[in-house]
């Protein structure tokens, strides 16, 4: 699923394209994949509507029109958003531009979902954004020591931090220098400074390296991240540490795969 990093990098991308644009005309191809309101008036909603601005809230991305309504479009796993004339494999929804470009909104799977909302919604607007928002690590630390769960678990709580998801948990709880299955609430002062110092680092470089492919992720251009060349641990069991050597471990955790370096991470 396209976390943080992958939805940052695709806003960016489409940022040039599609800011002071007027949408002409919607085209349906897949009418259910429209969470809210129906699929004509969502039509109706952004016909002739000029896009001002972007968000990215989490893993949540929206498109701020004339009107004050918020296009919205949520990824999920399979999710892309793509510039083109030609249409995509799997489009599921056509935006014609007033310039003649067109936005595809392309899911193999149809688990993403695109809506029009008056306002932001408030449970995604009250949430706190890992890039953006401003946080210290003695805020952290307040957090973690409000939670017996593991590190991992917490930093994976959209509700704690917004965007983060498995890969980026990983590495920074390896970045940190701290087990991701350490109960949260053992968690030392000076250690919840790593761990914030941490969260900027992975999210600013996976930003910068355009997010992580394995499979099925693409960015607005169509082309795969690169962010999967830097990992420290992530799909790496059986590989030695890039700082120490000791083998990379992976381990069942809540259904997910979590990996670690059992040497580096205490």
């Amino acid at each position: 699923m396209p976390e943080l990093p992958e939805v940052e990098s695709i806003r960016r991308k489409l940022e040039p394209s599609l800011i002071s644009r007027t949408i002409v005309s919607v085209r349906l191809l897949l009418p259910r994949i429209v969470e809210t309101p129906t699929p004509k008036k969502f039509s109706t909603m952004l016909v002739n509507r000029k896009i001002v601005r972007s968000h990215r809230i989490g893993k949540y991305l929206f498109y701020e029109l004339d009107n004050g309504k918020f296009l919205h479009f949520h990824l999920r796993m399979t999710g892309r958003l793509l510039i083109g004339n030609e249409q995509p494999k799997f489009a599921r929804i056509e935006f014609l531009l007033d310039d003649g470009k067109q936005l595809w909104f392309d899911d193999t799977r149809t688990l993403g979902r695109v809506a029009c909302y008056p306002a932001i919604p408030e449970a995604v607007a009250n949430l706190v954004d890992a890039v953006n928002d401003r946080y210290t690590f003695s805020d952290l630390f307040t957090k973690f020591k409000q939670r017996s769960v593991a590190l991992k678990d917490v930093l994976l709580d959209q509700k704690f931090l917004a965007g983060i998801g498995n890969i980026y948990a990983c590495e920074i709880c390896f970045r940190a220098g701290i087990s991701p299955y350490r109960p949260a609430n053992r968690v030392k002062k000076g250690e919840a400074e790593r761990i914030n110092q941490a969260i900027q680092d992975v999210m600013a470089e996976a930003i910068a390296a355009e997010g992580t492919t394995f499979s099925d992720f693409r960015g607005a251009d169509g082309k795969p991240g690169n962010y999967q060349l830097q990992l420290g641990v992530y799909d790496r069991a059986g590989k030695p540490c890039r700082n120490c050597g000791s083998l990379i471990e992976k381990r069942m955790h809540h259904n997910r795969g979590t990996y670690h370096c059992p040497k580096c991470q205490k």
